[in-house]
This record gives C-alpha cells, structure tokens and sequence, in this order.
C-alpha cells in the first residue's frame, strides 16, 4: 500500500511540475501578448488645476519664471492686470481700471523686463481711452500709454525691445511710442498674431498671412498670402520651422520656407494650439486637451477639463495653463 502511495504522488508532481500555476485573469482567457515588445503602462497624469481663480473674462496670459501675468476684461467694461504666482497661485493686481484690456505680451530690454498690453477702450465713448501701454512688470513705476484705436479684437507679439500691433493694421511700436506701418491687414482687421526674426504671421480675413518686420523703401508692403484654412481661422503659433494654426476642421502645420499644409490632427473644434521641439498642444471646445507629435503621429488626449478652456492657452517648460470662464488653470505636460 505504502508503495502504490508513493508513486501516484510521484506522478501528481510530475504532472504539477509541467503546467501553469497562477490562475490567470478573471473568465481563464489570457490577454494577448504581443511577441517581441515590451508591454508598457502609461504614466499616470495628473490631473489639471485651477491655478487661480479669475473674476472677469481672461484676454490674455504670458509667462516668465515665476509668474503669469494677465489681462482681464470685466462687464463694465473696466479690467485689470493681474500677476499670479506659478508654485501658489497667489495672485496681485498691477494695474485696475484699464478700460477694455486685451492682448498682453513681455517686451523690453533686458529681454522680458516689461509688460505691454493693448486697451480696446471703452466701446461706447468712441473707443475712448484705447491705448497701448508699458509698465515694469514687477509693478512699480507709473505706466505710459500711447493713444492708439484698435479696430475689434487685436493681436500683439515682441520683437526684442519693440512690438508688433495687429489691428486694422500691422504696425510696429518701438518703446519710445514711434509707430512704423508695415501692411494693412487684409479685410480691414486682424485678430492673431505670432512673430519670428524676420515675419509676423497674422489671422486676417479668415487665413493667415505674413507680413515683413522690416519695412522697405517703398514704404508699408502689402500681406503675403501664406496658407488658406477651409474655415474661419481659429489659432495660430510657430514652432521651429513650422506655423501651426486651426481651423473647426483641425490643426495644420505649413514650413516656414512654404509648401502645402499638411494636417497633424483631427481635433473638433479646437480654440487653442500651441506647439514646441516634440508635440503640438491642442485645447478643444469640447474640453478636450491632446498631445499630437509633430509628424501628426501618436494622438494622446491628457486631460478633459470643465469648464470647457478659452481661447488662450501658453506654456513653460513643464506645464500647460489656459483660460476658463472660472479662472487659470494648469497641468503638467
């Protein structure tokens, strides 16, 4: 009996020996393995934050360091500058009562030392008070206005110490407030504006066009026709040797040098594109924010915010921040 004991265990272990002990996925079905790569999870993403949260209609975002620093329209039509802290969100108003505040960028030399924004003005007093203005981005000092009457929605981009001013013209500013006209804006108004050394590309009359920062002998030149969106311009930025602009039907990039666009993605509706070295940024009406790569490969979609985000959206070398109707909101990309 011992004997016969001994070898049906014998044969049980030989039996265990050769099988598959873990007892697999829930169901007994095994999931497909894919033979030769290396099976990856994603990171996890964090979720995005309001960084601060914002009374009034956010116009316009840029960033240094520390902070972003912001335009910010209200119903009375008397906005404000407002700085917010980058690690806090603690957040300091710069100027307040600017009538009709708008597009604000960082000019100035040293490089970045001053804030310049554009002021609508007050639509019912004959755009009274329209201006652009200067002042030490840290606050202090008094700030310097230039009368100046923008026709709708503007666009503003440096150029080291001057600015470009997209309106019913493309005007340059330098900081002495001496204005140079460089081209009419096709349609009688632009909207968008993105520079580079030698060009500012606009959105004006539904497509984009560029216009030379230098102004001949001739005087202003006229707006070079650069790429045609199927439909109304939405966004637009350059990166490297590409402009990027949507449309309600995508995004597109377009060389520098010229060529025909191609598109790098499909997004609906998207508000907001920005691009870097890697990937295009790209915040849709949907609440939708997706990373593309630049060959249009590799679409990931890394955060759906709420509210949906606004038309602005920048970003630093390791976050993301765009307007909403509650306030700036971030995450890390």
């Amino acid at each position: 009996m011992r004997r016969l004991l001994l070898v049906a265990l014998s044969a049980a272990l030989s039996t265990l020996s050769g099988c598959r002990c873990d007892p697999g996925p829930p169901g007994g079905h095994e999931p497909a393995r894919k033979s030769g790569l290396p099976i990856t999870k994603p990171p996890t993403a964090s979720p995005p934050k309001r960084l601060a949260a914002i009374e009034g209609r956010i116009s316009g975002v840029v960033l240094d360091d520390a902070y972003a620093y912001l335009s910010v329209e209200s119903d009375d039509g008397r906005g404000s500058i407002v700085r917010v802290a980058k690690k806090t969100g603690e957040t300091q108003v710069l100027a307040k009562g600017e009538p009709g505040p708008q597009a604000i960028a960082l000019a100035g030399m040293p490089v970045g030392s001053e804030l310049v924004w554009l002021l609508s003005g007050d639509l019912f007093r004959d755009r009274e008070g329209a201006a652009f203005a200067r002042m030490a981005k840290d606050g202090s000092g008094e700030i310097k206005r230039t009368p100046f009457k923008p026709k709708g929605r503007t666009g503003i981009c440096p150029i080291g110490d001057a600015i470009v001013l997209c309106a019913d013209a493309v005007v340059r500013v330098e900081k002495d407030g001496a204005t140079t006209k460089l081209a009419d804006a096709p349609g009688g108004m632009c909207s968008v504006a993105a520079c580079d050394a030698k060009h500012a590309y606009i959105g004006a009359d539904g497509k984009v066009h560029r216009v030379a920062l230098e102004r001949g002998d001739g005087g202003a030149t006229k707006a070079e026709l650069f790429a045609s969106p199927a439909d109304h311009l939405h966004a637009l930025t350059i990166a490297g040797s590409d402009v990027f602009w949507a449309d309600k039907t995508g995004v597109y990039k377009t060389p520098i040098a010229g060529g025909a666009p191609s598109r790098v993605s499909t997004s609906s509706d998207p508000v907001a594109v920005l691009a870097d070295d890697n990937h295009v940024y790209v915040a849709s009406l949907d609440g939708a924010i997706s990373r593309i790569r630049r060959s249009g490969s590799a679409v990931a979609q890394i955060a759906t915010t709420t509210p949906s985000p606004g038309r602005i959206m920048v970003m630093d070398k390791g976050q993301l921040y765009w307007s909403a109707d509650d306030g700036l909101w971030s995450l890390a990309r």
